[in-house]
């Protein structure tokens, strides 16, 4: 494992994510979610999550594409029994299960079966897993029963263990609040580099649950000091507030007309600051088009 110890301490011996989990000789205790085998092992005394599996339950193709979303706290590698022998699998700490659980947006799962699967995952994982964590330290095998009940100093290591993962736990979903502006502006716009067009906005607030069209957004622009209403060559260029706030500029061409003269056409572009202000206020329901309406 090549994590710290010292930040996956939480005792919590045989933990499981099902009321009837199944335990292998090398102690590897296996769940259940709805078809979808979550293997566990524990390590230094603290359950980690094979990353694949969970992967497979949230509704990831791959699972580095949620493991790079972790600190290096949260996961690592362990050598786990397979049907080929052993081998080294990538995993995830009980603090990295909640975080992924938690920041996976089920809205970006294309398809339906696997969206309902996501917010099933994610509601058992907030509803009856952490809420039984909180109340119990832990769901315990009958082997760590048997030892609760024989010795103290299991107890005592289950209750601190209990403490240390509430406040963890305390930490990392105050980060995740504090990061969600920006993660979800990352996946969002995550096809833009530098500035871009209205209807690049329109197009990503839409593939992200929030349906619009270019002229809407340009209306909502407008009434809202984005652009200018004026007529002429001064509609749809940017306010002076837009452009001090950094969040819109403008690029000229020139065009030439059907009688010969050529004139300037003045097209705005959103800075990478207007993509953060449009799509995490869009997103975060701080902006929205029904006010148009």
């Amino acid at each position: 494992m090549t994590s710290d110890p010292a930040s996956t301490s939480r005792t919590m011996e045989g933990m499981r994510l099902t009321h009837a989990p199944s335990e292998s000789p090398d102690g590897i205790i296996c769940f259940n979610y709805r078809g979808t085998v979550l293997r566990t092992a524990t390590v230094d005394g603290a359950a980690w999550f094979v990353a694949s599996d969970v992967a497979t339950a949230l509704g990831y193709r791959m699972a580095s594409d949620m493991t790079r979303r972790l600190d290096e706290d949260e996961k690592g590698t362990h050598q786990l029994r397979t049907p080929g022998g052993m081998q080294a699998m990538a995993v995830i700490s009980e603090a990295g299960l909640y975080r992924v659980a938690l920041q996976r947006q089920a809205g970006y799962v294309n398809d339906p079966e696997a969206r309902a699967s996501v917010k099933g995952f994610q509601r058992w994982v907030t509803h009856e897993v952490l809420p039984s964590i909180r109340a119990r330290g832990g769901y315990l095998t009958p082997q760590a029963v048997e030892r609760a009940l024989s010795d103290p100093d299991f107890i005592i290591s289950l209750a601190t263990s209990l403490k240390e993962e509430r406040a963890a736990r305390a930490r990392a979903e105050q980060q995740i609040e504090a990061d969600r502006p920006h993660t979800s502006l990352g996946r969002a716009v995550a096809v833009a580099e530098g500035d871009c067009l209205v209807k690049a906005i329109a197009d990503v607030l839409t593939q992200n649950g929030i349906p619009m069209s270019q002229n809407q957004l340009f209306a909502w622009m407008r009434a809202h000091e984005w652009l200018c209403k004026g007529p002429g060559d001064m509609h749809n260029r940017p306010t002076k507030r837009a452009l001090d706030r950094g969040w819109l500029r403008t690029s000229e061409r020139v065009v030439r007309m059907p009688n010969g003269e050529e004139r300037p056409v003045w097209t705005p572009r959103v800075t990478g600051v207007g993509q953060a202000e449009l799509v995490t206020g869009f997103i975060a329901g701080k902006y929205s088009l029904k006010e148009e309406s």
